[in-house]
């Protein structure tokens, strides 16, 4: 399914979308202009509305089993929900600009998701953010270093380059650590998210002050802990926010004997933080953005988030609207901030159970995509380039066309089945076989990290599916017939 990404952009982002938090943009909100990514810092009052009931009877009222039990929480279907979330981003944000509302947070959303997405949205963003940052001479903030960090995570996730765009290398900016600190701990939890995303290198820089490393990040943001338990802003008071947040950045460092007990008092913080409801509140408010940011940091911890402290899929799915978005508190007007985050969070979860990378973990974009009907197809083992030709995991291509795969190990001989056509090929050969028929090959097969790989454009239309390659997004196209 390919959704559509024509409808007009609401004249409140066109003309305020690359305006920063501290701009109004007609939210009617109070800012807290420390906060590069903290949506719950915002009061809100606007009109109620209605949920559904459907959504409400289901929440209230879980699925009893023959004995009365209530169905088991990973029963939880978010397919639904995190698609309807994402043609709302797409149909109210269809040319992506950098910036904190309708820009980086939209697009990784997109990104990481295994749902069709027009290639329009993704190169409108990137468009826009090298107008953006030709017009400022690549510089994006003097003080908001995140700006930087969360560019360099929508690039890494629709595969451009963030060390050089238009011949600025976004990740130079990191390097400086006096900078990146000034705005507060989320300028060095999002740097260090940024930098492990693709496990960039730091690059080398001549300042004078105090350079970035990322032991110099994790002693700092360590630092930082509220006694107790915790992160925020400023005080001693626990932020929800803030403290998943910086739980997102020391994830991948969780076995470290410094960062691993500072992880289990900031979890039993947000434990002692969740609200009798099962919600989560930043500044007195009960909101969705603060769940949201929990999820994201259960998830790329390894944690279910439908299994910790009774749950909080639920929860989150209780703000979401008719129209797929979600509101940022319960019965509002759905909000783009809002659904923002929970699709972050929807997308985070889905890659969680399907045994994916983390969602900013970002190794696992590759250079070459392959979409089959408009979807994107994820390989164990990334495609390579032979020779101009598209190499691709052998079972992977196979099974997702629906042919039966066989491997004969003494000769390296691939098969696959689909009816009664057949196609095999042996690694290192030229020479394939279509229904018995010889069939020369460009290239061959190959042994890559213990995965076979195969040109991909042969084997789909060996099983007569129609293929195009797309060289401006490095993507080859498969329509199954």
């Amino acid at each position: 399914m390919i959704f559509s990404t024509q409808a007009r952009r609401p004249a409140k982002y066109e003309d305020a979308a690359n305006v920063e938090l501290e701009g109004v943009i007609e939210l009617k909100r109070t800012v807290n202009t420390d906060c590069g990514f903290c949506h719950s810092h915002f009061f809100v009052r606007r009109r109620a509305r209605v949920l559904t009931l459907l959504l409400l009877f289901s929440m209230l009222f879980p699925p009893l089993d023959a004995n009365g039990a209530t169905a088991e929480s990973a029963a939880i279907n978010i397919q639904p929900a995190m698609e309807q979330a994402q043609n709302y981003l797409m149909e109210h944000v269809p040319e992506p600009y950098p910036g904190s509302l309708g820009g980086e947070w939209t697009t990784i959303a997109l990104a990481r998701s295994d749902l069709a997405v027009e290639e329009s949205i993704y190169k409108a963003y990137f468009a826009n953010a090298l107008s953006l940052l030709a017009e400022t001479q690549g510089v994006l903030a003097r003080s908001k270093y995140s700006e930087y960090s969360r560019m360099i995570l929508a690039l890494t996730a629709i595969r451009a380059n963030p060390s050089n765009v238009v011949g600025y290398d976004l990740l130079s900016y990191l390097a400086d650590f006096d900078h990146v600190k000034k705005q507060g701990i989320n300028g060095p939890a999002y740097a260090l998210i940024a930098l492990d995303s693709k496990n960039y290198d730091i690059p080398a820089t001549t300042i004078a002050g105090d350079k970035t490393t990322r032991d110099g990040i994790l002693d700092y943001l360590i630092s930082r802990e509220i006694p107790g338990g915790g992160f925020a802003l400023s005080g001693t008071t626990p932020d929800v926010d803030i403290t998943a947040i910086v739980l997102q950045a020391l994830a991948p460092y969780q076995k470290r004997p410094d960062v691993e007990p500072v992880i289990k008092r900031a979890l039993t913080k947000l434990s002692d933080l969740k609200g009798v409801s099962s919600g989560f509140s930043s500044y007195g408010t009960v909101n969705a953005e603060s769940v949201s940011q929990v999820i994201l940091a259960l998830t790329v911890l390894g944690i279910d988030p439908d299994e910790w402290d009774n749950g909080t899929i639920a929860e989150l799915l209780s703000y979401q609207n008719e129209d797929g978005g979600f509101s940022h508190i319960k019965g509002s007007d759905s909000e783009l901030m809002a659904t923002e985050q929970a699709t972050l969070a929807l997308v985070s979860y889905r890659r969680f159970q399907e045994g994916a990378s983390s969602l900013f973990d970002m190794k696992d974009v590759y250079d070459y995509r392959v979409r089959l009907n408009s979807a994107y197809l994820l390989f164990d083992q990334a495609p390579v380039n032979q020779e101009g030709r598209i190499l691709v995991p052998m079972r992977g291509i196979f099974e997702a066309l629906g042919a039966e795969v066989s491997w004969n190990d003494k000769t390296k001989t691939a098969t696959g089945m689909l009816g009664d056509r057949q196609v095999s090929l042996t690694v290192g050969e030229t020479t394939a076989y279509v229904d018995g028929s010889a069939i020369e090959l460009d290239v061959p097969a190959v042994i890559v990290n213990g995965r076979t790989l195969v040109p991909v454009r042969f084997i789909a239309e060996s099983l007569n599916a129609r293929v195009d390659w797309y060289g401006e997004t490095k993507t080859v196209e498969i329509e199954k017939r």
